[in-house]
């Protein structure tokens, strides 16, 4: 897709190979390390469990050219926070992008605020991402990124248009339900 119409060389890490997906989108498949080495603007998607715990950590960075951009849109913990904050003081990477970093919820939970009882690696990682904010070559949204009056305009234009379906007897966007006899 958009790489593509970019006329970007698509490079693409995956644990199952899909050759028709590579073949439709123009994607090469590597290994991780040889995929960091290459790329110019390195973009996480994958789900967060003990096995990607800090998948993109120092050794990963170490690995990036020295321009890269890095962008999390995942799960937080899928990057070390103080990595990267390492990473970028010390000048090893072009920037980063992260609509979602450890320590977010210090940013985005009023309760926070009033709590004596923070764990210290949270409070760490709160200040790694406080750390990263200040940098020119970082951008930090708290799982909002979306949250673009664009988008929300977008949202609100769907949704008007889905009641005004709905009440003239013409539903649209059905999700169908598994029904379960017995």
């Amino acid at each position: 897709g958009l790489g593509r119409d970019f006329e970007m060389k698509v490079l693409a890490h995956y644990l199952r190979l899909d050759d028709e997906l590579a073949k439709e989108f123009g994607v090469t498949y590597m290994g991780l390390e040889e995929l960091l080495r290459q790329s110019d603007v390195v973009s996480l998607h994958l789900p967060y469990n003990k096995s990607t715990h800090h998948f993109i950590d120092s050794k990963q960075l170490s690995l990036l050219k020295p321009m890269a951009i890095l962008v999390n849109t995942s799960r937080g913990p899928i990057v070390n926070t103080d990595a990267v904050s390492i990473a970028l003081r010390e000048g090893k990477m072009g920037g980063v992008a992260l609509d979602t970093f450890e320590g977010e919820e210090i940013w985005i939970e009023e309760e926070f605020l009033k709590r004596d009882d923070l764990a210290a690696i949270t409070l760490k990682e709160a200040m790694e991402s406080f750390s990263i904010m200040r940098s020119e070559r970082a951008i930090l949204t708290p799982h909002n990124a979306f949250n673009t009056s664009e988008a929300l305009e977008r949202i609100l234009i769907t949704t008007s248009g889905n009641f005004k379906a709905f009440f003239s007897g013409k539903p649209q966007n059905i999700i169908p339900v598994a029904r379960q006899d017995g």
